[in-house]
């Protein structure tokens, strides 16, 4: 027997007191958070009105997805030892280890639900020019949102990716307890006639549950990206409107996602702050086209910077 809604309730309850007590929505959600792109990247924000937002899978790198995932396994394998000699323990656990094995042919994180968006509260930082702007770091440009503004509804969360590699084996520990703990407060009725399938049915709604916590969380090694994100979980109505992308080494997907804008206009504006011009060459030319965009698509109080920092040219 599947899942029943007070099971998945009772899921969703966990992830959400494990992010509380974590404090991984701990932040001030009128922060301005940066999203630096090229200029093909800020037009076509500008012109559609939509934030796209990438299958967890596809993200630039692919390092991060399974970094959560192997974090969990590991606190498995420590479980499924503590275990040894409870059969029936330790037969559920194998088949978590083999639900989350990462076979090439066929990542776990492949079937995610999860897009994300990526922003930083890092202002006119040299790095993201020369990661996000191009070649040398020119003609790049970073857009300023109000956190808040980028709540869409309930399937859609921003959070501050966190870089703390013992809160993050702390939370897999728990996660990893909990695995068992609610498999066997499930175990009963029909489902003790094949504690197989219930295992398998249990695991395919938990790790749904559980994964929401891992887009928040990165490796120490990339905390200087300060990053948020966007991260919106895919619905069934959302299907239609899945595009795809051709990327250097995969097909990858993606969804254009509109935050609430004023009605009655043709592209909703999103709740831009700031727009910064990166480091270029023609800095006032550029200054002047971007505040005549922003006045035709709407926004009449945004307020354009100019990068301090050089053209990194060769």
């Amino acid at each position: 027997m599947p899942c029943t809604d007070e099971e998945l309730a009772k899921f969703r309850r966990f992830t959400r007191q494990v992010s509380t007590d974590a404090g991984l929505m701990d932040f001030d959600l009128n922060t301005t958070i940066w999203h630096y792109t090229n200029g093909a990247g800020f037009l076509g924000i500008l012109e559609s009105g939509a934030i796209r937002a990438t299958q967890v899978a596809a993200v630039n790198d692919s390092t991060e997805t399974v970094y959560a995932t192997r974090l969990y396994r590991n606190e498995i394998l420590r479980l499924k030892d503590a275990n040894a000699g409870n059969e029936l323990a330790e037969g559920f656990l194998r088949g978590v280890l083999d639900e989350t094995a990462e076979l090439p042919e066929m990542p776990g994180h492949a079937d995610s639900k999860f897009f994300v968006a990526c922003f930083t509260d890092l202002e006119d930082n040299i790095q993201q020019w020369r990661d996000y702007g191009g070649e040398h770091g020119e003609n790049g440009y970073a857009i300023g949102f109000r956190a808040r503004g980028l709540l869409i509804d309930g399937n859609t969360a921003v959070v501050r990716v966190n870089y703390d590699t013992a809160l993050h084996r702390q939370i897999a520990e728990q996660a990893a307890q909990f695995t068992l703990e609610y498999y066997l407060e499930g175990l009963v009725g029909d489902r003790t006639e094949d504690p197989v399938k219930w295992g398998k049915e249990f695991f395919e709604s938990w790790d749904q549950a559980i994964y929401r916590l891992s887009p928040i969380a990165k490796d120490a090694g990339f905390s200087q990206e300060r990053e948020y994100r966007m991260i919106h979980e895919l619905q069934s109505y959302d299907m239609p409107f899945v595009r795809y992308q051709q990327k250097a080494s995969l097909l990858g997907r993606y969804i254009d996602l509109k935050p609430n804008g004023w009605e009655g206009l043709r592209v909703p504006r999103l709740p831009i702050q700031k727009v910064m011009i990166g480091p270029c060459r023609h800095k006032g030319i550029s200054k002047r086209s971007v505040e005549s965009l922003l006045q035709q698509m709407g926004y009449t109080n945004v307020e354009v910077l100019l990068s301090s920092r050089p053209v990194q040219r060769p």
